[in-house]
């Protein structure tokens, strides 16, 4: 039974990986590890401060994401490598409502930026290069197609169609809250809008049969 407050929980490798909070230290974070057949807790790892997130990546190797760095946890030696990130070249996607990851490792989220003019945006970070690609709306789309024709006040969801190589960009409009839609953008060999959708609520998560 838990003791500390849950964060996060991802499974893997018929383990339950589950990010805890002790909320009389702060900033103190734990991972406890669940059999998922017994359900009964292996261990409990000390992961320092500020962790913030859980992810799996497609080695299905458990990441625990900080601000400043990721740790990369074997899941069943629970060996742990350190991966540190530049100033000013934090991925953040530690806020990112939704997260999608391919088959290559590469995660595909939504990042703030602020100097942007829609300052939510698709991002993708690769792994194994340790880097991140942006893409800024006013980069593929005129003013008058964020403005006018799709609307666009904000990125809400990401997915990712692995048959077709393309980018699936839920979004909320910027003058009516309640509405979105979603666009499809080919990414290869140049970031380009292939169509989009026009939907009567404001998508949340994209799943791709």
């Amino acid at each position: 039974m838990l003791d500390k407050k849950p964060v996060d929980m991802i499974p893997s490798t018929g383990r339950l990986f589950v990010l805890t909070a002790n909320e009389y230290v702060d900033n103190a974070y734990y991972l406890t590890v669940i059999d998922e057949e017994s359900k009964g807790q292996l261990t409990e790892l000390d992961m320092g401060n500020d962790a913030a997130k859980l992810l799996r990546n497609h080695s299905n190797q458990v990441i625990v994401a900080y601000r400043e760095l990721h740790t990369t946890l074997d899941p069943v030696s629970l060996d742990k490598t350190y991966t540190m990130y530049g100033k000013g070249t934090e991925p953040g996607f530690l806020t990112a409502k939704d997260v999608y990851m391919d088959s290559s490792g590469q995660i595909y989220y939504q990042k703030t930026e602020s100097s942007a003019v829609v300052n939510t945006v698709p991002a993708i970070y690769n792994f194994e290069r340790n880097s991140t690609v942006v893409y800024l709306f006013e980069n593929f789309l005129t003013e008058s197609e964020m403005d006018v024709k799709y609307n666009i006040g904000a990125t809400t969801a990401i997915g990712y169609d692995d048959a077709n190589g393309f980018i699936l960009i839920g979004y909320q409009n910027k003058n009516q809250l309640q509405h979105g839609g979603i666009l499809r953008v080919g990414i290869t060999p140049d970031f380009k809008l292939i169509d989009y959708i026009d939907l009567e609520g404001v998508p949340q998560s994209i799943f791709v049969k």
